[in-house]
């Protein structure tokens, strides 16, 4: 049985992503499936891999963003991290900076700061996914006219920082 991670970015737009390391099979889910889809999802890829873990995004509230998107955001969490527990997948965190750091992720100097936010964001996702695509040309990040499949490059780095740093 081929052993397997789950990357998941918690985000309202994420993503879960099950990626096997030895064959570099890749499939997404949406966060935002029903909760009862994912869970059993989660159910029939443990039944297929041993999935050695759930590594899930550790985010905190958005700045300036108004309390009912907020609580949004914080339900959406709460929800991908509680189907993995339930389902008895083991679950592990990481910090954005951490996983990104590990893919080679440099953000240049002159994007640091309040004012820079939104470049900084958008500078990102661009580069995660061009990171993503470079490791792993057959994943599916684009939509059928190109654009980028919200949460897909975030939750296949994640996996893969997980697989790599647990030796997978």
């Amino acid at each position: 049985m081929d052993l397997a991670v789950i990357g998941v970015d918690p985000g309202s737009k994420g993503a879960f992503c099950l990626f096997v390391p030895n064959t570099k099979y890749i499939e997404f889910r949406n966060t935002t499936d029903r909760a009862v889809d994912l869970f059993n999802w989660i159910t029939v890829l443990d039944a297929q891999y041993n999935l050695a873990v759930c590594m899930i995004e550790e985010v905190g509230a958005i700045q300036g963003s108004a309390a009912k998107a907020t609580f949004s955001f914080g339900a959406n969490v709460e929800r991908v991290n509680i189907i993995p527990e339930i389902a008895q997948i083991s679950v592990d965190k990481v910090r954005p900076k951490e996983w990104q750091k590990f893919i080679g992720l440099v953000t240049p100097k002159n994007m640091t700061g309040p004012s820079n936010a939104k470049q900084r964001k958008t500078y990102i996702k661009k580069e995660v996914a061009n990171i993503a695509t470079r490791l792993y040309p057959k994943a599916e990040l684009f939509g059928p006219k190109g654009g980028l499949l919200d949460g897909r490059s975030d939750s296949l780095m994640i996996a893969h920082y997980a697989a790599r740093t647990l030796n997978y």
